[in-house]
């Protein structure tokens, strides 16, 4: 059975509130998602496939549904007010949600996953993949330093086999990662990038927008 302690942190994770007495409960709607989430991570869904299921279902992100459901303030970042990769992976990862505190690893507040559930989700997004592998990618002198100009994610190195089309493009997968209507979508070759930038002899980040580069520093 969870004990009433009282949560001294400024801020709770998502799925949880801090009531005025300092006692840690549940956030009814944000813990349907976490356990949403779980359950699709244990069904065998990836990160990015559950951040894009979240968007498109225009579930609020942890901060945005802190400001409007529980009455957030202050100076602080507001993020994109979109789900990524990174926060939905920071929720798969924390054992808070098992109904323990890092402190002590004692039973502390109500779980919203059990601790079976999580195990088997570590488990899973943890352990190597030995099916579909894939030859080690070619040698990326420009990797994470071409950025999108609509969206400010790094474009993703791609490669093009198709009869006499070979070559290799950098495209945003904002679209992808975070649900449609994220990105407009950029497209470059590579070979224009190189071509730009072939006179710069230190590392350097490329910005593109519309198939053109619009940066370089």
């Amino acid at each position: 059975m969870a004990t009433k302690t009282k949560f001294t942190a400024p801020r709770v994770p998502y799925g949880y509130v801090k009531s005025s007495d300092g006692v840690f409960t549940k956030d009814v709607l944000a813990a349907f998602f976490v356990s949403k989430m779980f359950a699709k991570a244990h069904e065998g869904s990836s990160v990015y496939e559950i951040v894009r299921w979240l968007n498109s279902s225009k579930v609020l992100p942890p901060t945005k549904h802190a400001i409007v459901h529980n009455g957030l303030s202050g100076n602080f970042n507001r993020g994109s007010g979109l789900w990524t990769d990174r926060s939905v992976k920071q929720i798969l990862a924390n054992n808070i949600y098992t109904g323990c505190l890092i402190q002590g690893g004692d039973r502390t507040h109500a779980p919203i996953v059990s601790q079976e559930i999580f195990d088997e989700v570590q488990r899973l997004f943890t352990s190597p993949k030995t099916h579909n592998k894939t030859p080690p990618p070619d040698e990326n002198p420009l990797r994470g330093k071409v950025i999108c100009g609509c969206c400010g994610g790094k474009l993703q190195r791609r490669k093009r086999n198709s009869g006499s089309q070979n070559y290799n493009y950098f495209s945003c997968i904002s679209n992808n990662r975070r649900g449609h209507g994220s990105c407009s979508g950029m497209y470059i070759r590579e070979s224009v990038i190189l071509q730009a930038i072939e006179t710069v002899k230190e590392p350097v980040k490329v910005i593109v927008h519309d198939k053109e580069i619009i940066e370089v520093f």
